[in-house]
């Protein structure tokens, strides 16, 4: 089915978005020192959103709002009544790699035999309106992960900017539900000529990420490079320089590894979550002492196979979007294209992936 798009003037969609202030909280990407960050917005602040400096993705991503990097999940004393103060939220301009990530997150969380209700009870609660990319970052490569930068799933409305207009694509009911409700009077449906520049627009911005990366190109995907280099000598060497931080993991959207804690304050139990990382010491550590990822290389390996291979075979999706973020983040100047090219380079060991791992 083919998403409805309207049309909208940059001043009225400023009203769009303060009509719907008194029951939201609205996240914007915010510029300072050239990269942007998600500000929560004062009323004032909604019209001086720059709708075309919103150009790339934030430096954080997307899942800093569906999991806090620490939270209460259990106590004694009225644990039913956790996260129950969670207002609701827009988050305006996000950008595709975040969406993709999405999609990855639900899966784990939104699993119909484990539900976990923190998560489910923000996801339902926010509003999703993203914005195509249109000046990507060096770092970025969504399409060599078979993506592109531009939503095309898991938001509620899309703009895209042209020329004086922003275009507003329909992604879900709840998207359709504020146009009805807050947008009447503001919008219209969107000439074909305004999409047609959209799509001018896309394929342009799509070429010059594939340009950023004409240096990393590999002839197979990410997955068929690694199965077969479990095993590869390689692996030491590419982790050299990797001095065991978790940025990677952290600014990550798809890594959503975690440890709970037991605590007690009084007569108070209770028990919290927090974010992990399998790039740090004793990650995979077991009671008796035996750890299967003693060494640094393959804690690094094992990210790279868990991206490209494990959540591909559990989940059908691999678990990178491209946004690069962790290629800024590292502390050692590890950038995971030339990781990837140089695992391309190598001679394949006779083994499988598959047989490696079982």
């Amino acid at each position: 089915m083919v998403n409805r798009v309207f049309q909208i003037k940059i001043t009225d969609w400023v009203s769009f978005l303060e009509d719907m202030y008194r029951e939201y909280d609205i996240y914007a990407p915010q510029s300072f020192e050239d990269k942007l960050y998600f500000e929560f917005l004062d009323k004032s602040d909604i019209k001086n959103i720059s709708y075309r400096d919103i150009a790339y993705r934030t430096v954080q991503p997307i899942k800093i709002f569906f999991l806090p990097v620490g939270e209460t999940v259990s106590n004694t004393s009225n644990s039913e009544e956790i996260d129950k103060n969670y207002k609701k939220k827009i988050l305006v301009g996000l950008k595709a790699c975040d969406l993709n990530a999405l999609s990855i997150l639900d899966e784990v969380y939104l699993d119909e035999d484990f539900i976990d209700p923190f998560y489910k009870h923000r996801r339902e609660d926010t509003i999703i309106i993203s914005s195509d990319c249109t000046d990507p970052l060096e770092s970025c490569f969504c399409t060599e992960v078979d993506s592109q930068p531009y939503p095309v799933k898991n938001f509620d409305l899309n703009l895209s900017l042209v020329d004086n207009y922003i275009l507003i694509e329909v992604g879900s009911e709840k998207g359709q539900k504020l146009i009805d409700e807050y947008g009447k009077d503001y919008f219209k449906e969107a000439n074909n000529g305004l999409i047609d520049k959209r799509e001018q627009n896309r394929e342009k911005i799509k070429s010059k990420v594939e340009e950023i990366n004409t240096e990393f190109a590999t002839k197979d995907s990410y997955d068929l490079i690694l199965k077969g280099n479990y095993e590869s000598e390689i692996w030491e060497e590419l982790a050299e320089d990797c001095v065991e931080c978790g940025g990677c993991t952290n600014i990550c959207p798809t890594c959503h590894c975690f440890i709970l804690v037991d605590g007690a304050k009084g007569e108070e139990f209770f028990k919290n979550k927090y974010w992990d990382s399998c790039q740090l010491d004793d990650f995979t550590k077991m009671a008796a002492g035996e750890d299967p990822r003693d060494e640094i290389w393959k804690r690094f390996r094992n990210r790279y196979f868990c991206k490209y291979n494990y959540k591909l075979d559990n989940f059908n999706i691999i678990a990178c979007t491209g946004c690069g973020r962790c290629i800024e983040a590292c502390q050692g100047d590890i950038d995971k294209r030339e990781v990837l090219k140089k695992v391309s380079e190598t001679k394949k060991n006779k083994k499988t992936n598959r047989e490696e791992v079982n």
